[in-house]
């Protein structure tokens, strides 16, 4: 138990003598900015603290590194402005860390004497920001209920957004994108808000935009179409077996009643004799309604006879 006391007691005589003692230390300043130039962007990293270097005793740095209660620096970009340069690249000019010396030492103890301040400089890029209209892709997924389709394109409003940033940046967008969203089973026109995607560095212009998708019940529909011979010689005669092919196809239940034989058209190509094997021609359909879709048609191919 005595050997414990004076082991406790000798210890704590090595420390007060330790404490007592002139060290030099590096310790954390956080500094904070204020009055950025307007119609201009940052383009480079600004540290959040400085490293000082500073001379004291034991107890002093120990105190300080228990109970800081030190304000931040603010430095006033603004102020520094006058001493920048312009390049291609934008405006530049350094801010010189000794600048701040009397207000650090005002703010840390009297005891504790300032060696140093690092880094000894503190540089500042700017660009110009500028801005451009691009335009919005919408990222979704849909799906919808038996006998429902999409029925044309997409609905996005505003088309077009202003993205405002750096040239660099600007220069390598050439659209803005949406966050995804999936829709499904849909069975009617169904109208959504899209936040968009951020994009480091620019703000954009609304931040949201609406897209509708025009949703239409669907049904089958079919017609029977005269084939046609394309690139014939006017000396010659063709004559196709059958001469008409049955098309079928998804047409909306609204313009079911409007489609006609003469939307679609059916060919064969004459040129093409010498490239099929057996006497057959292929049929090819060559126009149809744009409100058509999955179109299907039979025969695929046609017996054909030439006469002079």
């Amino acid at each position: 138990m005595i050997f414990l006391f004076f082991l406790l007691a000798s210890s704590i005589f090595w420390l007060l003598q330790a404490l007592n003692k002139e060290y030099v230390a590096k310790i954390t300043y956080p500094v904070q900015y204020s009055g950025f130039p307007k119609g201009k962007v940052l383009t480079n990293k600004l540290p959040d603290h400085l490293i000082l270097k500073v001379k004291a005793h034991g107890f002093t740095l120990l105190g300080y590194k228990i109970n800081p209660a030190i304000e931040p620096i603010t430095i006033s970009v603004n102020t520094y402005i006058s001493d920048s340069k312009s390049t291609a690249e934008g405006m530049q000019f350094p801010i010189l860390t000794k600048d701040f010396k009397g207000r650090i030492i005002r703010q840390i103890s009297s005891e504790i004497e300032l060696v140093d301040i690092l880094p000894d400089t503190i540089r500042f890029h700017f660009t110009d920001i500028i801005s451009k209209n691009v335009f919005v892709k919408p990222d979704i997924k849909s799906s919808f209920e038996k006998q429902y389709k999409q029925k044309g394109k997409y609905q996005i409003k505003p088309y077009q957004i202003t993205a405002k940033g750096p040239r660099a940046v600007l220069d390598t967008i050439d659209f803005a994108v949406t966050e995804f969203r999936e829709l499904t089973n849909l069975n009617k026109t169904t109208v959504i808000d899209l936040a968009l995607k951020k994009i480091k560095g620019v703000s954009l212009s609304p931040e949201t935009i609406t897209l509708t998708v025009p949703v239409e019940k669907f049904t089958e529909g079919s017609m029977i179409i005269p084939i046609e011979v394309k690139n014939l010689p006017d000396s010659l005669q063709l004559s196709t077996f059958p001469g008409e092919i049955t098309v079928s196809y998804l047409i909306g239940l609204e313009d079911y009643d409007k489609v006609e034989s003469s939307d679609f058209r059916a060919i064969v190509d004459y040129k093409s004799i010498n490239n099929n094997l057996g006497n057959k021609l292929r049929v090819k359909i060559v126009k149809h309604p744009s409100n058509a879709s999955s179109i299907k048609f039979h025969p695929k191919s046609v017996e054909y006879i030439v006469e002079k």
